[in-house]
């Protein structure tokens, strides 16, 4: 990250490599979330889930959504419960939600 703005060569994917890990863990996110609070989302995953993240501005990939520390992707069961968890543990107020259902 190049302040508080993702710059088009410096993914997430690289931030998570510069740090040794390759999945975004909560407690990796919340360290994410001090230095860019947007671009976060909530999305719909399986058929009554719904998963966060955080987009990067070159690429998606499954790296960017949250996985929990035990390495367990971190899942809802429903959007608000995603939104409290984002507001609560990452203070990202207005994520993007995506929901296809």
């Amino acid at each position: 990250l190049k302040g508080a703005i993702m710059g088009l060569d410096d993914t997430i994917t690289e931030w998570l490599h510069a740090r040794g890990s390759r999945q975004l863990t909560v407690d990796l996110a919340k360290d994410l979330a001090r230095e860019s609070k947007s671009g976060w989302f909530i999305t719909t995953h399986g058929n009554a889930e719904f998963v966060v993240g955080k987009f990067a501005v070159v690429k998606y990939t499954p790296n960017h959504v949250i996985w929990r520390n035990d390495g367990q992707l971190l899942i809802f069961h429903s959007v608000e419960s995603a939104r409290i968890f984002l507001a609560d543990e990452l203070k990202v107020l207005a994520p993007a939600i995506f929901n296809f259902r």
